[in-house]
């Protein structure tokens, strides 16, 4: 695991899960690459390479910032509404 998102739970103690496939179907839908997915397995992809390389796109989002905003806003949210 990357250490900077070592560091970031270790700072949060939250519970954090990144589903990448999920990503990847977001990423797909907002570029309009056709795609048939069942739970988390891609059934078909309308073209391979562009869906190659927008999954590589993956690694290279900085996570430790993406998500040090959410959880800012959330632990926001549960402070103001108790829940």
């Amino acid at each position: 695991m990357d250490r900077g998102i070592e560091k970031f739970i270790e700072r949060h103690a939250d519970k954090i899960d990144l589903n990448g496939h999920e990503w990847l179907a977001r990423q797909l839908d907002q570029q309009q690459i056709a795609y048939r997915k069942l739970d988390d397995a891609f059934l078909r992809v309308g073209d391979v390479e562009k869906t190659q390389g927008v999954a590589d796109g993956f690694e290279r989002v900085d996570w430790v910032r993406a998500l040090d905003g959410y959880i800012t806003e959330t632990r926001g949210h549960v402070a103001s509404t108790g829940t």
